[in-house]
C-alpha cells in the first residue's frame, strides 16, 4: 500500500514542541507509517496571520532548520525529497519521503533573492497566499 498526503504541518508542530521525528504525539511519522511500502509527505511551514513577515521568516528559518535536522538524524527511514530522483528512490527503499512547502509567500517581504535562498533549502512548494493580502499575493 503507498500513502501520499498533500498537506501536513508537521514540521511548526515538531518545532514548537520540540519532538522527534520518530515516536512523536502528530499523525504524520514515519514510525507509525512503517505498514505502508511507499510514504511520500508534502511538509507544509505556513505563516501566522497574527505575525509580521518578518517575524514569519525568522520562525520558518528555525523550524526549517530543525526539522532537516530530525530529517538528517532519521536517514535510515526518511529522506528529504528534492528531486524526482530522490522520490523515487524512497519509493524502492521504502522510506519516509518528504518534500518541503511553504504556505504564504508574504515570508520573501518583497525580496526576490529570497526565492533562491528557498530553492537552496530543498523549499520545493511555495503557495502564493493561505489568507490575507501583501505585495506578493492579492
Amino acid at each position: 500500500m503507498k500513502i501520499f498526503d498533500i498537506h501536513s504541518d508537521t514540521p511548526f508542530e515538531l518545532f514548537r514542541n520540540k519532538l522527534p521525528l520518530n515516536n512523536n504525539k502528530t499523525n504524520v511519522s514515519p514510525d507509525k507509517l512503517e505498514e505502508y511500502d511507499s510514504k511520500l509527505f508534502v511538509s507544509a511551514f505556513f505563516s501566522d496571520s497574527n505575525k509580521t513577515d518578518s517575524e514569519c521568516f525568522r520562525e520558518f528559518l528555525e523550524s526549517s532548520a530543525y526539522y532537516d535536522g530530525l530529517i538528517s538524524e532519521s536517514q535510515d527511514n526518511a529522506m528529504l525529497c528534492k528531486s524526482p530522483e530522490d522520490i523515487l528512490q524512497c519509493a524502492e527503499n521504502g522510506k519516509f519521503g518528504v518534500i518541503k512547502a511553504i504556505e504564504d509567500i508574504r515570508i520573501i517581504e518583497s525580496d526576490i533573492d529570497r526565492l533562491q535562498l528557498l530553492y537552496n533549502m530543498a523549499d520545493s512548494v511555495i503557495v502564493g497566499r493561505w489568507e490575507g493580502s501583501d505585495a506578493l499575493a492579492a
